[in-house]
């Protein structure tokens, strides 16, 4: 009967009838599962075992435990620069070239407009020939922590590898193949040499960074009451995370509103406010260094420098007092 119908339609009406049925099925066709992209999976392959750094480069594991509680993705940034969003039980490697640079952690960080790149973030020192372990925390004052191989190939195992995103930023390089060899073993006729005290922990230094609109009124160099409670509080951090605090540096840092000069003295002076008050506090060391960048080193680069309240609250990450400790970790 359809046959019949069809046949007693003209020859153009056919024609068409023709062509809509032919390009009904060729979209079907292209809508089939075979031809759809794949999805890519977040995790990679479970981590094996570590490697090598290169000669001329550092070797950098980055990794959030498995056994992370919070279930939101952490941002990792290189100088503001996006490195990886680790899940719990994941983990990131690269390698880059010697030299140092800020490390910020950020959690569930796309709620907060990814404000978790302008942070300050950790000071990290990579050196060539050397391989860094880095645990990502889920804790906001201690996200980013330098750990000991043993303690980070204890956990990394139980780590895949982040796959699903790529680095920005540029101090992350592809890994060279020429590694750096193990140090060679004594020669027979000497005595081999001690094994370290299982109980040594090694120095290394953490940076602590506080914003100093909480410390300061803007252009002040007096402490304010919520000055003094952040301080306590920071000395209390250090005492739990430090057996001995060998050297401490304090570096103040302004924005760029105002003279170059000025800056500079403002930053230096408030440096040195922060430092005599952690003393006063407790937090002892065999020297204590002070130090003012002034507008140098500017977290936050977007901002004007006329000293309207806008710009003031733009550059408010730039305003801060970094305190570097040395010593040896708890």
């Amino acid at each position: 009967m359809i046959y019949k119908r069809f046949s007693t339609l003209g020859h153009r009406t056919q024609g068409l009838l023709l062509c809509l049925l032919a390009t009904a099925c060729a979209s079907v066709h292209a809508q089939t599962p075979q031809t759809l992209p794949s999805t890519i999976s977040a995790h990679g392959d479970a981590f094996g075992q570590a490697q090598l750094a290169p000669k001329t480069q550092a070797r950098v594991y980055a990794y959030r435990p498995a056994t992370a509680t919070q279930t939101a993705p952490l941002n990792l940034y290189i100088n503001g620069r996006y490195l990886a969003s680790l899940l719990p039980g994941t983990y990131t490697e690269f390698c880059t070239a010697s030299g140092s640079w800020h490390l910020q952690a950020a959690l569930n960080d796309a709620q907060q407009q990814h404000a978790g790149k302008q942070h300050t973030g950790v000071l990290l020192t990579p050196q060539a020939g050397q391989v860094l372990y880095l645990r990502i925390h889920d804790t906001r004052s201690r996200l980013v922590e330098a750990v000991p191989e043993a303690q980070a190939l204890g956990e990394l195992p139980a780590t895949r590898l982040q796959q699903h995103t790529l680095p920005r930023a540029p101090q992350v390089q592809e890994c060279s193949a020429e590694l750096s060899n193990a140090p060679p073993a004594a020669a027979p006729t000497q005595a081999p040499a001690p094994a370290p005290s299982a109980t040594k922990k090694p120095v290394i230094p953490r940076e602590y960074a506080l914003e100093t609109d909480a410390l300061f009124a803007f252009g002040k160099t007096e402490l304010r009451p919520a000055g003094f409670n952040a301080i306590e509080n920071l000395v209390h951090q250090v005492s739990q995370d430090y057996a001995r605090v060998d050297r401490i540096q304090v570096i103040g840092y302004s924005d760029a509103i105002g003279p170059a000069k000025l800056n500079r003295k403002l930053s230096l002076e408030r440096a040195q406010a922060v430092a005599e008050r952690l003393k006063s506090k407790g937090l002892q060391a065999k020297k204590i260094q002070t130090e003012g960048h002034g507008s140098d080193e500017l977290v936050n680069t977007r901002c004007h420098n006329s000293p309207t309240p806008a710009n003031k609250a733009c550059h408010a990450p730039n305003r801060r007092v970094v305190i570097v400790v040395y010593g040896v970790r708890r």
